[in-house]
């Protein structure tokens, strides 16, 4: 994903949810504190050969994918499901429409508060 571009920089990261619903772990360039944090998967660059390698390296290492899969799918029950998830969207709605910015992109965290 190209990160230069607005819509990719302002959108949730639904697929990584969706993994880790799955419990599949992911290889991602974007929402790197999500991954990082609750360690489902492998942050690389935007790159052929980061992606390359990640693919390789969760091809060779089963206990680690394993690993990553139940991390993945334990993170998505505790805080990333639809319940927690729209709860922090309702307010997100709630104080924007309280509190109206003109002219101003904001960024995304990738993760609750």
């Amino acid at each position: 994903m190209n990160e230069h571009i607005l819509k990719n920089r302002s959108t949730n990261p639904n697929k990584l949810f969706e993994a880790m619903m799955l419990g599949a772990p992911v290889i991602s360039n974007v929402c790197k504190n999500i991954t990082a944090e609750e360690n489902y998967g492998l942050v690389v660059d935007y790159d052929f050969l980061s992606l390359r390698e990640a693919i390789l390296y969760l091809k060779k290492n089963q206990d680690v994918r394993k690993m990553m899969e139940d991390n993945g799918r334990r993170a998505f029950e505790r805080k990333y499901n639809s319940g927690t998830r729209g709860a922090e969207i309702d307010f997100i709605i709630s104080t924007a429409s309280a509190h109206p910015i003109r002219g101003k992109v904001l960024e995304p965290s990738c993760s609750p508060q």
